[in-house]
């Protein structure tokens, strides 16, 4: 399966259809119907001239749900941000950075390493 661009103007699109078809009640539990899907690719299609699959279309949706979920923590739950109405954007000083990410990058470190340790056939477990 190819791996799609989302840029700005195609993931602006993807929502609006989506939200349409919500409203259309193609979405009565966690995301589209079989009606809704084949809407979605139908519309996508006629308006940026790429033709994609309910599973491209899925993994869009569960990334950007993960992204919101990330954000909305950022906005309501982390301490030390701003939010920046004017330009919808969270503001944090360069402490909190620098802070947060030596945080995230020793994370992926312990990850990679247990991924190299995991690579010679043993067993690694995270508790």
């Amino acid at each position: 399966m190819e791996r799609v661009n989302w840029d700005k103007d195609s993931t602006w699109i993807f929502c609006e259809i989506c939200k349409d078809e919500c409203e259309l009640g193609n979405r009565p539990l966690g995301f589209l119907t079989t009606a809704g899907f084949h809407n979605l690719e139908e519309k996508f299609f006629s308006r940026t001239g790429r033709r994609l699959n309910k599973r491209q279309f899925k993994n869009k949706w569960d990334q950007m749900k993960k992204d919101f979920g990330q954000w909305q923590e950022l906005r309501n739950c982390a301490t030390g941000l701003g939010w920046n109405d004017r330009l919808r954007t969270i503001e944090a000083d360069d402490d909190w950075w620098t802070a947060h990410l030596q945080v995230r990058y020793a994370y992926m470190f312990v990850l990679l390493f247990l991924y190299i340790c995991s690579s010679d056939g043993q067993d690694v477990y995270i508790c």
